[in-house]
């Protein structure tokens, strides 16, 4: 049996990875992200670091051994802008606090 490309199955539950970006990661906001049966939105609240996991209730495969399905587990991970202009460097430096 094949991998799938975006699901990994942990019994009837399913995880996967979506990059999300630095602003919705520190301001917040809606994700779409794919599921089996489709795409499903997710509220990122602002502040969300890398790794966090948002699960979507009943979105993962049957249960074998009762009624109902497994849920779906998101991980995102933050992509972090590889080229800034000047302008928007200068920005990102009088709001840093660390």
């Amino acid at each position: 049996m094949r991998d799938h490309p975006v699901f990994k199955r942990e019994g009837a539950n399913l995880r996967m990875e979506q990059d999300i970006s630095f602003a919705d990661a520190a301001l917040g906001g809606e994700i779409s992200v794919p599921t089996l049966f489709g795409s499903a939105r997710i509220t990122v609240p602002e502040g969300t670091q890398t790794g966090t996991e948002f699960r979507l209730r009943g979105a993962g495969l049957d249960l074998l051994d009762a009624n109902g399905k497994g849920d779906q587990v998101v991980r995102v991970r933050v992509k972090v802008p590889k080229k800034l202009s000047n302008e928007q460097k200068e920005q990102l430096r009088r709001f840093s606090v660390l």
